[in-house]
């Protein structure tokens, strides 16, 4: 006869796989969202394929220079993206049909972030059963829901972030900074992580080089095309500056507090933008400098940072960080993992929380001061180098 406690792991298991169907289940209600919308709503309501991929294709077919040149929803990805994006464009059918095949390739990348961040919590230390309860409800975030519905990338940039973050745990660089160079293509706010991922370990001229060379590498294809067409570099520069206060005009989705100060305190978009610069990062070095930060660390603090400091991070771009956030929530502080998990599901699910990037960075930061001193293994003396399991490595 089975023990109390292995009926309790039992039913946790059986638990966990409910959660995934149920998961499954709710993509498919959003997949029926994204399609009601085109049927019955305002076209604007239409999202990023109608409004800002579709043309951003035709108008690279037509003339090349004016890629960037959308002034009502502007295309501010690096150019590579336009030819992945030509499999919608020249996709036989309908808007519905692209919208729908869209929704599909959302559905597809939402599960390969699933069984990735299953595999990461398993290398974190947890076993299969909480692995997979933490990466099915990946699945059923309102931000994910958004990126069915208006046609996003968040989710895609999320797998590329979580395939880093798996080379960074298996303690394969290539793999780790190629996926976060990756993550560019289809969200340009990642770039706000880099600088922080970028110094994880001991600081070497030659190491920085490599890591920085596989991280270009996928976005060689757009350095080409910049190349080709210097137009375009000017064009990328405006489209990625003039949208800051103009877009999302709205507290409510002013998950950044470089957003939030550019609307609301008599800032310019870029003092608003080098001030909090200088907090968020300044915030991170002073935990660089305490020793205490492993490899997980560098993401997560990374994450919370790019929060604080992009200027066009809101509620939906939950989606790109969700699994990093959760391991913030799993791996520190134990006692207080139900508290910091709700929280987590709150603002992953209600991403109309402003300043949520304000909250999160906080919180890590007094979790970090407030630890015992540093374990001699996390921050060895001038001269050595992190030990594998130090730096993430299994």
């Amino acid at each position: 006869m089975a023990t109390r406690q292995q009926r309790i792991v039992d039913a946790a298991g059986r638990n966990a796989r409910r959660l995934f169907v149920l998961a499954i289940a709710c993509n498919a209600v959003f997949i029926t969202i994204a399609i009601v919308y085109h049927l019955f709503f305002n076209p604007a309501l239409h999202g990023d394929l109608r409004w800002t991929w579709l043309p951003a294709v035709d108008s690279w077919l037509n003339d090349p220079n004016s890629l960037y040149d959308n002034v009502l929803c502007p295309f501010k990805n690096p150019p590579q993206l336009v030819y992945l994006l030509m499999a919608f464009y020249f996709l036989p059918g309908d808007l519905l049909a692209k919208i729908f095949a869209f929704s599909l390739s959302v559905l597809a990348t939402s599960l390969a972030s699933f069984v990735v961040a299953r595999r990461n919590y398993r290398l974190m230390g947890h076993d299969a059963t909480m692995a997979l309860l933490l990466a099915s409800l990946g699945l059923v975030m309102t931000a994910q829901g958004a990126d069915h519905v208006y046609s996003q990338f968040n989710v895609a940039a999320g797998l590329c972030v979580v395939l880093s973050f798996y080379g960074m745990l298996v303690g394969n660089e290539k793999l780790q900074f190629f996926f976060l160079g990756l993550s560019v293509m289809f969200k340009h706010i990642t770039i706000f992580m880099i600088p922080i991922v970028l110094l994880q370990g001991r600081f070497k001229i030659g190491k920085l080089i490599r890591r920085l060379f596989f991280m270009v590498l996928p976005l060689v294809p757009s350095v080409a095309m910049l190349l080709a067409y210097p137009h375009l570099i000017s064009s990328l520069v405006r489209a990625n500056t003039s949208a800051i206060v103009d877009y999302n005009n709205s507290i409510a989705f002013a998950g950044s507090l470089t957003k939030f100060l550019a609307l609301y305190a008599p800032l310019s978009p870029l003092a608003a933008l080098v001030v909090v610069a200088a907090v968020g990062y300044g915030a991170f070095v002073v935990l660089w400098r305490k020793r205490c930060l492993d490899g997980q660390d560098f993401y997560i603090a990374g994450a919370f940072v790019t929060m604080l400091v992009s200027p066009e991070f809101y509620g939906q771009h939950h989606g790109i960080f969700y699994f990093i956030i959760v391991a913030w929530a799993i791996k520190y502080n134990k006692r207080y993992a139900r508290a910091k998990f709700v929280l987590v599901a709150l603002v992953s699910t209600i991403f109309v929380i402003p300043l949520s990037s304000v909250f999160f960075l906080s919180l890590y930061m007094l979790e970090k001061l407030r630890a015992s001193p540093p374990d001699p293994i996390l921050a060895p003396t001038a001269g050595q180098e992190l030990p594998a399991a130090a730096a993430g490595h299994p």
